[in-house]
């Protein structure tokens, strides 16, 4: 496979990626929480400006991922939205796991 040239590599189904993976650990208190999330379920932040960062962990903890996904896919209802927005596609695949250690 050739080389991105210096780019980062995506984290995806190429085997190759596997070898550029870079990871870091930390110490957390116990219940911490961390929620990762695709960019597609971000929207939500932006371009949406529906939560800032920290109200996004606070809801997804509170009344869970469920209810934040389907608030996304109403956003997400009007194409019109689409060029007004800056979206490419009227929904994206969106992900998100929130974590407690």
């Amino acid at each position: 496979m050739e080389s991105w040239k210096g780019q980062p590599w995506v984290f995806g189904v190429q085997p190759e990626a596997a070898e550029h993976v870079v990871y870091q650990s930390a110490d957390c208190p116990p219940g911490t929480r961390a929620l990762l999330v695709t960019d597609g379920f971000y929207r939500l932040v932006s371009p949406y400006g529906r939560y800032t960062d920290a109200d996004l962990i606070s809801i997804a903890s509170e009344r869970g991922l469920g209810v934040l996904m389907s608030e996304l896919r109403g956003m997400e209802s009007n194409s019109a939205d689409d060029a007004k927005i800056g979206r490419f596609k009227t929904s994206d695949d969106a992900t998100a796991l929130l974590v407690e250690f």
